[in-house]
C-alpha cells in the first residue's frame, strides 16, 4: 500500500492470484497484440461416466477458464474496444477452439475472464458499458458447447467491482480481495 492507505496493483494482485493458484496455471508477463499482460491464469477440467468399465463411456465433458488480468489507470471505451479485439482475435480462436472451426470433441464450456484493475473508478457511463459487455459464442448449436467472456473492472481507489452480467457470480471474489488484504492475509508470494 502507498503513503495514503491505497492499495496498489501489487498488493492487489498477490492476494487475488492466491484464490487463483489452487485450480489454476499462473503465469507471468503474456502478449497478446502487442501488449504485455502481468498475468494470465488457465483452468481445465474433465469429467467421464463409464458402465461398468472404462471401454463404454457414456458420456464426457471438458470445461476451461482462461483468465487475462491488466493494470490501467482507467477503464475507457477505448481500452474495452482493445479487449474486445483480444477475445475475439485471440483467445477465443487460438485457446478455445485451438485455431479449429470448433472445440475439441467433449468440450463443454470455456469462460475467457478480462480483469482490469484500474486506478479510478468507472464513470456512470462506463458502468452501464462494462455491465452490457456481452460476447458468448456456441458451437454446432451448443453439440460442441459454447463459450462466454466475463468481465471484471477493480478500482483500487474506491475499492469497488464491476462486472458484465455473465460475470456477475465473480464480484463478491474480487470485493473479498480487499478485506483480505486490510485484514493482513498472506499474499501469493507468500504462500506459493
Amino acid at each position: 500500500m502507498n503513503e495514503i492507505g491505497t492499495i496498489n496493483f501489487d498488493t492487489f494482485m498477490d492476494r487475488l492470484l492466491v484464490k487463483y493458484a489452487g485450480s489454476f496455471d499462473i503465469t507471468e508477463n503474456t502478449e497478446f497484440l502487442g501488449r504485455t499482460y502481468p498475468f494470465t491464469a488457465e483452468y481445465h477440467t474433465a469429467s467421464e461416466k463409464y458402465v461398468l468399465s472404462k471401454e463404454v463411456q457414456l458420456w464426457a465433458t471438458n470445461a476451461h477458464e482462461y483468465a487475462v488480468f491488466l493494470e490501467a489507470e482507467e477503464m475507457t471505451e477505448s481500452l474495452l474496444s482493445e479487449l474486445d479485439t483480444l477475445v475475439k482475435t485471440k483467445i477465443e480462436p487460438d485457446f478455445v477452439r485451438k485455431g479449429e472451426k470448433y472445440p475439441i470433441k467433449d468440450h463443454m464450456v470455456s469462460y475467457m475472464s478480462i480483469v482490469v484493475i484500474c486506478h479510478k473508478p468507472l464513470t456512470a457511463s462506463l458502468e452501464k458499458v462494462v455491465k452490457n459487455y456481452k460476447f458468448e459464442k456456441n458451437y454446432l448449436f451448443t453439440i460442441r458447447g459454447y463459450s462466454e467472456t466475463h468481465l471484471v473492472v477493480t478500482d483500487l481507489s474506491s475499492e469497488k467491482v464491476w462486472t458484465n452480467r455473465a460475470g456477475k457470480d465473480k464480484k463478491k471474489i474480487y470485493q473479498a480481495v480487499f478485506s483480505e488484504i486490510r485484514a493482513g492475509k498472506k499474499g501469493y508470494k507468500e504462500l506459493f
